[in-house]
């Protein structure tokens, strides 16, 4: 029978120990509520994502005319902005309904709108749906070529601000 030595008893106490505090730990995170819909402040949640994206600007050329107060409209909770863009040249799809960007330009659309919204807008297929409380969050990017992308940093500015994948 081997010989079972005295750093055999520690490694397994140091798992068991890790087990246990991963265990406790998941059980705990799924047991806090998410996003409780009267914690959340939709219109200072949009109005800080708005600040954090006029942040960037120093970076991003194609933000340079973006206003957090008037890109921002605080009644139908949308950030819609747009530099150098002109009318899609192409018809289908939720593109075609928005400025293009030229190849130094950008257009993006940030809301917060119900989950059973049927606007086209809000029923794109190829989406991850994203929320935020009770309210679904839209996030649609188009950026031209030879633009400094920003879709990545608007996207951690989203996670930062609570914004997650859906439950369902």
């Amino acid at each position: 029978m081997p010989k079972i030595t005295l750093v055999t008893i520690i490694i397994l106490v140091v798992l068991i120990i890790l087990g246990t505090f991963m265990y406790l730990k998941m059980t705990k995170k799924n047991q806090e509520p998410k996003n409780m819909e009267q914690d959340i402040n939709y219109l200072q949640v949009l109005q800080s994502i708005a600040e954090k994206i006029a942040d960037l600007k120093v970076d991003y050329p194609q933000l340079a005319e973006f206003s957090p107060i008037a890109n921002m409209n605080a009644e139908s909770l949308v950030i819609n902005y747009g530099y150098h863009t002109h009318q899609a040249e192409y018809h289908g799809g939720w593109a075609s309904g928005v400025p293009s960007p030229d190849d130094d330009g950008i257009w993006f659309y940030i809301d917060f709108h119900d989950p059973d919204s049927q606007a086209q807008i809000h029923t794109q297929p190829e989406n991850i749906a994203k929320c935020l409380g009770k309210k679904r969050v839209q996030f649609l990017i188009l950026e031209g070529e030879k633009a400094k992308s920003l879709s990545s940093k608007i996207n951690t500015i989203l996670l930062d601000h609570g914004i997650e994948t859906c439950d369902d």
